[in-house]
């Protein structure tokens, strides 16, 4: 109790000295009942940095901590066990982890000047959250507004552009009438009114830039009726904002804006662009000719592959016809119902009811929530603004039907003369299709690419549907057009230091770069961080010892890096919902056959944070090599290797030295010499 008691005090008057000079400090208190875990890990954003900043706490004897936040105006902090697995809340932490993180279990806002304690009982299925002191309020409104907060969520497949504007829109003014509410019960500070009135605006600017992209990623083409008028919505969101710097999706806001203003540029405001104007094609050797026929191809047969092309459709003896008829009917298949979705059967509707449901859910455009808490006694469905809500108690589920509902039943099969052992096939095969790459969309013969160029096609359509910006210093040069202020150097400051973490290729071009900002950057905090961000890089530079870890493998044995010296290490990290990382796999197994005989080591590295559906991604997919998990991209091999995009590969040689970082594997040849080459670094 001493040593709590003095260490609280010294927080308390070390930063009451700071604040009196400058007060960017709040200082926290604690007590967990019944933690799962001694260590929390704390992560918030700040204008002091330009990227996260993390606060690890341990708890004493009696489940207390006390530290304090560095903070020059409020923010939100998320606090996660460290090491510990997120406990089965199934959806609910499941959109907690997208929105806030794989750990985040305490939530709470902080702001210079506060002295915030907070009580918190875990419990099986939920904590309650009790708070005092200075800032209690912020935090007592925000843990009212959580159930409903997570309740939203967009469907992109098959989201028409004006039921999205309705929704995103819906969920702006839903939430600033929160916000309304909040400050006639609660005293809420201004600067809380002010970072929650940011992270409105900015997630509402964030989902607006962001649907062409999302439309695309679920649907496999592009939506036409976005025009250009659609970008207006940017008059009316401010580009420079200060007060929004500690909110996430601010940086994500900026980000894909000056993305996008590139892109408009590269697609000389196209309204249709082309295959290769959204994709940088010329490492391919294409001549112009050759280009235009892809670009026909892709127009024709590969925004939306047909059924025929998805699964092999001759062991159902179809004529050519029926597999047009086929094709044709899948093209045109129905969406699923709301009932179809989920099993409603628990709240007792009768057939009617059902019926209105699934109307209203249609011509809501396919929106729903859930919003979970133990404020409510049992389950009910509200049919309110523009979406279906769920509400359950904490302690229930939203079950599904089962498995998902199987072609058969989204297709009219009268007009078609197949046996129900045929249609039992089909459904079968489309459960287990694969996402298709380019080269299996579109017949690439004529065309005449080599086995390395076709394979080199195939992983630049598996990235982001526009053209890559790369670091070469379009969007940074763009930013300093852009913006001014703070915001400017703390997005630059950001810019440097993806740069150095992500292993660029052109180091040399990152490093004069940061030269360059050091002599104008009147913010010293952010030289810091770049500083730190170069000298973690430079551990990770070719010849440099390769960072040792040890996790466990498929069996819960534990596995070394440091095990493997005398062969060449390939670490390969990826995860099971990394779409990218399952496109690299036909390169990988032909890098793996060529490399049988030879002592080397193919390390996967899994950061999912389910074990099953880790587990079943290795046997689906027939992995070959080590598997390892490090669940989530906090897990502290993630870090050592500086992993923020999935998938990362290295190189690591006989000596247990880094030998490449590699950010594609489509040149299986030139990998396949690097990993030989590697194998004899022990005996050079």
């Amino acid at each position: 109790m001493r040593l709590y008691l003095s260490i609280l005090v010294a927080l308390i008057s070390t930063a009451s000295v700071g604040l009196a000079q400058a007060p960017r400090a709040a200082t926290i208190t604690g007590k967990i009942h019944n933690p799962p875990a001694r260590e929390i890990e704390f992560s918030y954003r700040s204008s002091l940095s330009p990227t996260r900043s993390e606060l690890l706490v341990v708890l004493d004897s009696e489940n207390r901590f006390a530290c304090t936040f560095p903070v020059p105006q409020g923010t939100l902090v998320m606090g996660g066990y460290k090491d510990s697995q997120p406990p089965k809340w199934k959806w609910l932490e499941g959109l907690r982890s997208f929105v806030f993180g794989p750990r985040a279990r305490l939530i709470f806002f902080v702001e210079p000047g506060d002295s915030l304690h907070i009580e918190m009982n875990e419990g099986r299925f939920s904590s309650s959250l009790e708070f005092s002191g200075q800032g209690a309020d912020n935090n007592r409104f925000i843990a009212e507004i959580l159930p409903d907060y997570f309740a939203f969520r967009l469907d992109y497949e098959g989201l028409a552009l004006e039921d999205f504007i309705r929704q995103v829109d819906q969920r702006r003014q839903d939430e600033f009438e929160w916000l309304a509410k909040g400050r006639e019960k609660y005293e809420l500070s201004p600067g809380f009114i002010d970072y929650a009135t940011a992270r409105f605006n900015y997630e509402w600017a964030k989902q607006m830039i962001s649907y062409p992209t999302n439309y695309r990623f679920a649907n496999d083409h592009d939506n036409r009726d976005i025009t250009p008028e659609y970008y207006n919505f940017l008059q009316d969101i401010p580009l420079v904002d200060e007060k929004a710097i500690g909110v996430s999706e601010y940086r994500t806001f900026l980000t894909r804006t000056l993305g996008w203003e590139l892109d408009k540029v590269a697609l000389r405001e196209l309204r249709n662009p082309t295959l290769s104007d959204r994709y940088d094609l010329s490492g391919l050797g294409l001549s112009e000719a050759a280009q235009t026929h892809l670009d026909s191809l892709y127009e024709k047969d590969g925004r939306k592959p047909s059924l025929s092309k998805m699964v092999d459709l001759s062991a159902l003896g179809l004529s050519d016809s029926e597999q047009i008829q086929l094709d044709s009917l899948y093209e045109h298949r129905r969406s699923l119902r709301l009932s179809e979705r989920f099993d409603l059967s628990e709240f007792e509707f009768s057939a009617a009811a059902i019926a209105q449901l699934d109307s209203f859910y249609e011509r809501s455009g396919k929106s729903f929530g859930i919003a979970k808490s133990s404020g409510y006694e049992s389950s009910s469905i509200d049919t309110l603004g523009t979406k279906v809500v769920f509400h359950l108690p904490m302690e229930e589920e939203l079950e599904g039907t089962g498995e998902k509902v199987p072609l058969s039943e989204l297709l009219d099969w009268s007009e078609l003369s197949l046996s129900a052992a045929a249609v039992a096939r089909l459904d079968s095969l489309y459960e287990h299709r694969r996402p298709l790459k380019l080269s299996e969309k579109l017949d690439l013969a004529e065309l005449g690419l080599s086995e390395t160029a076709q394979a080199q096609l195939d992983s630049i359509y598996a990235g982001p549907w526009m053209r890559r910006v790369s670091y070469g210093g379009k969007r940074y040069d763009l930013a300093k057009q852009k913006l001014d202020g703070r915001v400017l150097y703390w997005f630059l400051a950001g810019e440097l230091i993806n740069g150095f973490e992500r292993g660029h290729t052109d180091f040399a071009l990152v490093h004069e770069r940061w030269e360059e900002f050091k002599e104008t950057n009147p913010y010293p905090e952010y030289n810091e961080a770049i500083e730190a961000a170069l000298t973690k890089a430079l551990v990770l530079q070719p010849g440099q010892p390769a960072p040792d870890f040890t996790l466990d493998d498929l069996d819960g044995q534990p596995v070394s890096l440091n095990q493997f010296k005398g062969k060449a290490i390939f670490i390969d990290f990826w995860a099971s919902w990394c779409g990218p990382c399952i496109g690299d796999l036909p390169a990988l197994r032909k890098i793996k056959a060529e490399m049988v005989e030879q002592p080397v080591v193919f390390l996967n590295i899994s950061l999912d944070d389910d074990e099953a559906a880790w587990r079943k991604a290795i046997a689906k997919h027939e992995i070959k090599g080590v598997h390892l998990r490090a669940a989530g991209w906090g897990a502290d091999v993630a870090k050592a290797y500086s992993i923020s995009s999935l998938p990362s590969y290295y190189v690591v040689d006989a000596q247990g030295r880094i030998a490449e970082r590699l950010r594609a594997v489509y040149d299986t040849q030139g990998i396949v010499a690097k990993i030989a080459e590697s194998t004899k670094a022990a005996g050079g």
